[in-house]
């Protein structure tokens, strides 16, 4: 009976151990100057920057710019800022977009303005043809869902640097 106890928490335990190690500390790729990155700071929070230096796992300071920034650098009113890494609690780079629901709420506000031209149709006396219900109940759909699209994709997601 003991030894069948042991083997079912040895058989157990394993995986879960090897999945905890994978969580352990990480090891980052190093982030070349001029990578756009968002860092999380232990006391102030996350902040969206441009990296002056490179950023690697032996790096003992980070080198960068604030970000939205038209210039950087000496005599610009965005000067390259410089930080321990020992403040830093977490780096994050861009990935993906949100062109989905950029569309998704785009086309939400499509089927609001398209259940109002319906009812407008149906309320008119002048009875338009069907073609042209159908191109306006489409423009009514189409251009808000492009519209959101095209703004979804403006902006990215964000995951955990490598």
């Amino acid at each position: 009976m003991r030894t069948t106890t042991v083997l079912l928490l040895l058989c157990v335990s394993l995986p879960a151990g090897r999945a905890l190690h994978a969580q352990g500390a990480s090891r980052r790729q190093p982030l070349d100057s001029g990578a756009v990155a968002r860092l999380t700071w232990r006391a102030d929070g996350r902040q969206e920057v441009r990296l002056v230096a490179p950023l690697g796992p032996v790096t003992d300071s980070v080198r960068f710019c604030r970000m939205p920034a038209s210039g950087c650098g000496a005599g610009s009113v965005n000067p390259v800022q410089v930080r321990s890494t020992r403040d830093l609690a977490g780096v994050e780079v861009p990935r993906g977009s949100h062109l989905l629901a950029g569309a998704a709420t785009g086309a939400l506000v499509g089927v609001l303005f398209s259940a109002y031209i319906i009812a407008a149709l149906n309320a008119d006396d002048t009875h338009p043809s069907t073609g042209r219900k159908l191109v306006g109940i489409g423009f009514a759909f189409g251009v808000p869902t492009v519209i959101g699209a095209m703004i979804g994709s403006g902006g990215h997601g964000w995951a955990p640097a490598p």
